[in-house]
C-alpha cells in the first residue's frame, strides 16, 4: 500500500541519452488535423509526423496524407541535413506498411 501511494506521486519520465547523430525518435501524433488544398478547396485529414533528434532535442513535424514511411522520411532527413545512425519508431507497423 505504501509503495502504491508513493508511486502515484511520482512524475515518471523516460529519458533517452544519445550521442550526436546516433538516433532520431519518430512517431505520428494521435490526432489528425484538417488541411484545405488552396487550389481545389478539398479538405483532407492530415496525419502529423513528428521526429526529434536524440542528442539535441531538435524537433521536426509535418502534415502528411498517410502514415507510410515514404511520405515523411525523406523531407525529414533533408531538413535535418542528414540521416541519423538509427531511427526509433514508436509503432513498428507504421514504418513497414
Amino acid at each position: 500500500m505504501h509503495y502504491r501511494r508513493w508511486l502515484a506521486q511520482q512524475d515518471v519520465v523516460t529519458r533517452l541519452e544519445s550521442a550526436a547523430g546516433e538516433r532520431m525518435l519518430v512517431d505520428f501524433a494521435g490526432d489528425t488535423v484538417p488541411v484545405t488544398d488552396p487550389d481545389t478547396g478539398e479538405v483532407w485529414q492530415a496525419q502529423v509526423f513528428v521526429s526529434v533528434l536524440g542528442a539535441s532535442g531538435y524537433l521536426y513535424a509535418e502534415a502528411t496524407r498517410s502514415q507510410d514511411l515514404a511520405s515523411c522520411s525523406w523531407p525529414c532527413e533533408c531538413r535535418l541535413s542528414g540521416i541519423p545512425g538509427r531511427a526509433l519508431f514508436s509503432t513498428a507497423l507504421t514504418s513497414i506498411t
